[in-house]
């Protein structure tokens, strides 16, 4: 990644660098119990995986709510903030 810098005019970012960290599924599992380490949440390769994604209400437990990547309606940054959404808009009708 940093050979690409040069170009957009950061030629000397690397010299700026201070400290650097890898992270690995593992790491990903441990500290921040990751299914499977994975930053997305649960996989989504095969046709059914958006139908059998854990909703984002409890059936058993009233005003128990689940919002995140492995949650419907997926991973990625984009998705977990709808997810959040309609947490909040299931809130908003348990309440009313």
């Amino acid at each position: 990644m940093l050979a690409r810098y040069p170009r957009a005019g950061l030629e000397d970012l690397r010299e700026h660098i201070i400290c650097e960290v890898m992270l690995t599924p593992e790491d990903f599992w441990q500290k921040y119990g990751a299914n499977r380490g994975s930053i997305y949440g649960l996989s989504s390769n095969s046709r059914m995986a958006p139908f059998t994604r854990p909703g984002n209400r409890a059936r058993e437990i009233s005003h128990l709510y689940f919002v995140g990547g492995s949650t419907h309606p997926g991973g990625g940054v984009p998705l977990v903030m709808l997810s959040g959404k309609i947490v909040a808009e299931l809130v908003e009708i348990d309440e009313q």
